[in-house]
């Protein structure tokens, strides 16, 4: 699985929620040509058909119940890329907070991520203003854990 398919899809999630991106900008944001943008996209389609959306006027939009069904089809070594930018690590984040409803233990965050408490906590802010907009998901430091709650996501114990 390319490095870019995680990019690609972060930026889609993070910064075009709900609306339609042109083809240009996406491939100017990722500082990739049109081309491998488009082979990128028939690519992860392949996997799962439709989890980008196309369309030649519009350009790109992301099927958020695809993108779920996408995450759960990428390889073990993919999802345990080390994100370096903060787009990235919130991206990173949520998807590991979506898999994990007994949630993240935060000083094993700020281990496997290399960043520090201040930084994971600027993170999980983004993180919160992101989903903000999403009636009945919350997020919660409960106990030494970051939870995501709500929203179909099952609140079942903390593991320690």
């Amino acid at each position: 699985m390319k490095q870019r398919y995680y990019r690609i899809l972060t930026i889609l999630y993070q910064k075009y929620p709900s609306k339609w991106v042109k083809g240009s900008e996406l491939s100017k944001r990722l500082m990739i040509s049109s081309r491998t943008l488009r082979t990128d996209i028939g690519e992860m389609n392949a996997i799962v058909p439709g989890v980008i959306q196309s369309h030649t006027h519009r350009g790109y939009w992301l099927d958020r119940e695809k993108y779920y069904v996408f995450q759960k089809q990428m390889p073990q070594e993919y999802m345990n890329v080390i994100p370096e930018k903060p787009e990235e690590r919130i991206g990173w984040l949520l998807r590991q907070l979506l898999l994990n409803p007994a949630g993240i233990r935060l000083s094993k965050l700020e281990e496997q991520l290399f960043i520090s408490s201040y930084t994971l906590d600027l993170d999980i802010l983004q993180l919160r203003k992101m989903i903000k907009g999403y009636k009945g998901l919350s997020l919660k430091k409960e106990e030494g854990h970051l939870i995501a709650r709500g929203a179909g996501v099952s609140e079942t114990e903390i593991v320690p």
